[in-house]
């Protein structure tokens, strides 16, 4: 307990598909932590289309949150394939150095990532009875 003296819980967790932030250093609150940036999926319009990246924004029951997550990952399943990326899939978002503009600014790589990262979070959480609590 004294070598955890000062750190918050969340930060002593191991990483997992429930910490889908794209950088831990950009959260002010715990629920930054546990929540995910739906302003990332901004950079996949070429591969989510608008409606599936409109939904970042609206509240879901769980049920809805897994079917979300579902087509999320089924986008992000074709995409890896097309762009010969699938060994991406199962790793961890991670921080750009600058805020992304457009779509063309990101990787192949960095896109599949982002999109099976927001994937794992939403179908971890409605498997826990968690919904999506749109916040703005």
């Amino acid at each position: 307990m004294r070598k955890s003296d000062g750190y918050y819980v969340l930060d002593l967790l191991p990483e997992s598909d429930g910490f889908a932030v794209a950088d831990r250093r950009v959260a002010v609150s715990d629920w930054d932590l546990v929540g995910f940036r739906g302003s990332l999926l901004r950079c996949c319009e070429d591969v989510l289309g608008a409606t599936l990246i409109s939904e970042a924004w609206l509240h879901h029951l769980p049920d809805q949150l897994a079917d979300s997550g579902e087509r999320l990952m089924a986008c992000a399943l074709a995409y890896a394939r097309d762009h010969d990326v699938s060994h991406i899939l199962n790793g961890r978002c991670f921080a750009w150095e600058e805020e992304v503009e457009s779509n063309d600014t990101i990787s192949p790589q960095q896109k599949a990532l982002v999109i099976a990262s927001a994937a794992r979070w939403a179908v971890l959480w409605s498997s826990r009875g968690h919904g999506l609590n749109a916040d703005y």
